[in-house]
């Protein structure tokens, strides 16, 4: 119960960062949308002679979460310009998406597909220069007003959105009952990975009604330019992460284990950051196209 709890409060945290990032940079908030926060601690939950196999399909999910984002965030300003409520628009391309998503995690979960330990930085590399590559050839729309909104007060960004930080974190303590009950490996790693910080996230930013539809759409075109670049960070951790347990285990056991993986738990989370900042700072020197 604790271990649960643990992962609802650091999950609901990071869902509430994302609002917050939103306001202030969007481009990084884009970035934050695959963030390994719950699949870091599944991995340090999960004996490490198990996680080979549950690392396998994880990694998979980085990149199938920043296309479907990509997809919502291009659907969404599709919609909207059509004329549907920015509200409606966001559920109806969400339940969409939904669909899609269980229908790629039943296939992967299904046929055990996941990326051997030999081709992982090979498939890590790949991602990174796909994500480059895409970012580069897709440049977001340059806004008519600056990027950036005024710093938004945190208690103020939870007040207004409690019940849809609430119902956040009911819905992600029924996916983690539902990790705790799993069977095979690659359904504990897709799980584990499941976007729902990403979709509750965007939807939130869609539908919040105290900005207007033109400022909605500003933050989540700008969140676009950075989407592509966040599952080669993921990537990099869950590889990271899941070999530095690998040595950990292999010196201390028991409570020293835990303990120390808690530590780097943290200091790998602390890189995923600087990394993020890093890219943000890459992108303000991409072009940018006319809305």
């Amino acid at each position: 119960m604790i271990v649960l709890a643990a992962k609802v409060l650091l999950g609901t945290a990071l869902y509430v960062a994302v609002l917050w990032e939103a306001r202030r940079n969007p481009r990084a908030a884009g970035m934050m949308l695959t963030f390994p926060t719950l699949n870091g601690i599944s991995m340090l939950m999960t004996a490490p002679a198990d996680l080979g196999p549950i690392v396998s399909s994880m990694l998979l999910m980085p990149i199938v979460n920043g296309l479907f984002c990509a997809i919502y965030l291009a659907a969404f300003e599709r919609v909207v310009r059509a004329g549907v409520a920015p509200a409606t628009g966001s559920g109806l391309v969400l339940t969409l998406i939904a669909v899609l998503w269980f229908a790629v995690a039943w296939l992967i979960t299904g046929h055990l597909w996941g990326v051997p330990a030999d081709d992982q930085i090979a498939y890590l590399l790949a991602a990174a220069i796909g994500g480059g590559m895409l970012t580069w050839a897709l440049p977001a729309p340059r806004p008519g007003a600056p990027v950036a909104a005024p710093i938004e007060r945190s208690d103020h960004l939870v007040s207004r959105n409690w019940r849809r930080i609430a119902l956040f974190a009911l819905a992600l303590s029924c996916v983690l009952v539902a990790d705790k009950v799993g069977h095979s490996p690659a359904l504990l790693g897709v799980l584990a990975a499941m976007p729902l910080v990403a979709f509750f996230g965007l939807h939130t930013i869609a539908a919040d009604r105290e900005r207007s539809p033109a400022a909605r759409r500003t933050d989540l075109a700008a969140m676009g330019n950075g989407v592509w670049l966040g599952p080669a960070v993921a990537i990099a951790f869950i590889i990271g992460f899941w070999r530095w347990l690998a040595v950990v285990a292999s010196h201390v056991d028991g409570a020293r284990y835990l303990a120390l993986g808690v530590l780097s738990l943290l200091a790998g989370w602390g890189l995923c950051l600087v990394a993020i900042w890093g890219c943000e700072r890459l992108l303000r020197r991409m072009p940018t196209r006319a809305a």
